[in-house]
């Protein structure tokens, strides 16, 4: 299932490096079922009045660099089996 978020009105950043996410009973790194580990990503969502921290995970992608926040524009969010 998709969720359209208009993220066009946002800036993001990066505000932390990314760290391996663990699994809470074994606390071992989680993997995907193809074996690539799952990172997890914080960001800080900005629309110039306010703003709020996103933690999320992304499976097997190289850590992005922490930088200048990035314009918005679309963003889905997945839920479902696999997400």
């Amino acid at each position: 299932m998709r969720f359209p978020i208009d993220t066009s009105q946002l800036r993001f950043t990066v505000t932390s490096p990314p760290t391996a996410a663990k699994d809470f009973t074994t606390k071992k790194v989680r993997v995907t079922d193809d074996g690539r580990p799952v990172m997890v990503v914080n960001l800080l969502a900005m629309d110039g009045t306010d703003s709020t921290k996103i933690k999320f995970n992304l499976p097997g992608a190289a850590p992005p660099d922490t930088g200048p926040a990035g314009t918005g524009g679309r963003a889905v969010l997945r839920h479902g089996p696999g997400r």
